[in-house]
C-alpha cells in the first residue's frame, strides 16, 4: 500500500515541476516578450511597458502580471487570461478580446477605444477612469466592477450586465444599453441609448 505522505509528495513534485514561465531578475521586458511569444503564458510576470500591439496573443495565460502601460493596440487577444493582472494606464484600443478573461483585473486609466469585448468576463475589474469609447461590449459581463469616472460613449452593451457595478460620473453619451441588466438589476428596455429605460 503506497504511503498516503509519499504521495502527496509526488503529487506536489509534479504540480511545482510543471513549465511556469515567469520573471527573473536579469530577464529584460524584451525578454520576457520574447518568452511570452514562444511559451503562451507568463505567470506573474512584470511586462510594465511590453509592446504586443497588432500581435496574435489569443489563448495565452498572463494572470497576475503587471501589465501598466503595456501596448496591447490592435492585438488579438481573443480567450486570453488576464486574471487579476495589474494593467494601469495600458492601451488595448481597437484590440480584439472576445471571450477574454479580465476578472478581478486593474485597469484603472487604460484605454479600450474602439476595442471588441463581446463576452468578454470583466467582473470585479477596476476600469475606473478608464476609456471604451466605441467598444463592442455586447453580453459582457460587469457585475461588480468598478467604472467611476469611465468614458462609455457610444459603446454597444447590449444584453451585458452591470449588476452591481460602481457607475459614478460615468459618461453614457450614444451607448447602446438595450436589454443591458443595471447594476440594481432592472433590465433596460428597447430604445435605451445613454440611459436605461424600463421596459
Amino acid at each position: 500500500m503506497i504511503n498516503p505522505w509519499v504521495l502527496v509528495c509526488v503529487i506536489g513534485g509534479l504540480i511545482h515541476s510543471s513549465p511556469v514561465l515567469a520573471a527573473d531578475a536579469d530577464s529584460t521586458i524584451a525578454d520576457l516578450v520574447t518568452r511570452v511569444r514562444a511559451n503562451k503564458k507568463c505567470i506573474r510576470c512584470n511586462l510594465s511597458n511590453a509592446d504586443f500591439h497588432d500581435s496574435d496573443v489569443s489563448g495565452f495565460f498572463l494572470q497576475g502580471s503587471v501589465l501598466e502601460q503595456a501596448n496591447f493596440t490592435g492585438a488579438n487577444l481573443r480567450r486570453t487570461n488576464f486574471y487579476k493582472v495589474k494593467a494601469q494606464s495600458a492601451n488595448f484600443s481597437g484590440a480584439d478580446m472576445e471571450e477574454a478573461t479580465l476578472e478581478n483585473a486593474d485597469l484603472a486609466g487604460s484605454r479600450f477605444v474602439n476595442a471588441r469585448l463581446v463576452h468578454t468576463n470583466l467582473k470585479q475589474a477596476n476600469l475606473a477612469g478608464a476609456d471604451l469609447t466605441g467598444a463592442d461590449m455586447r453580453t459582457a459581463y460587469l457585475e461588480g466592477a468598478f467604472l467611476q469616472g469611465a468614458n462609455l460613449s457610444a459603446v454597444n452593451l447590449q444584453n451585458g450586465s452591470l449588476y452591481g457595478a460602481n457607475l459614478q460620473d460615468v459618461q453614457w453619451e450614444g451607448a447602446r444599453l438595450d436589454g443591458t441588466y443595471w447594476n440594481d438589476g432592472r433590465q433596460c428596455g428597447p430604445g435605451s441609448i445613454g440611459v436605461c429605460l424600463s421596459p
